[in-house]
């Protein structure tokens, strides 16, 4: 469904998310535990997780995530937090998903 709403042709006008969403989304969802994944978009990061209520888990128990820049930098963050650790910067989607990939599955153990 994420492919879908934010596949091309981006309307640049409308949004500058779509078209920087997009490399990041294809990126996660060739990784397959991502693709398995419960995934959330709130505002402009990409939030995997084990269910549709993973917004409302307590931040001790938050898992990683990725923020998507404007200006095409993806951000890579310990966990959906305030207080998070960012661990990667990188204008490459697929080393951002990969990152991702590795932080989520250690953090289910």
């Amino acid at each position: 469904m994420l492919l879908d709403e934010h596949a091309p042709p981006h309307d640049e006008a409308r949004s500058w998310l779509s078209s920087a969403f997009w490399p990041l989304l294809q990126a996660a969802y060739a990784e397959p535990v991502l693709r398995s994944a419960y995934p959330r978009t709130p505002l402009n990061t990409l939030v995997p997780g084990p269910g549709p209520h993973i917004l409302d888990i307590p931040a001790e128990g938050r898992r990683p995530t990725v923020a998507v820049g404007s200006d095409g930098w993806y951000s890579v963050f310990s966990r959906r937090t305030p207080d998070s650790e960012c661990l990667l910067q990188t204008r490459d989607p697929v080393e951002a998903a990969a990152l991702l990939a590795r932080l989520y599955v250690e953090s289910l153990a």
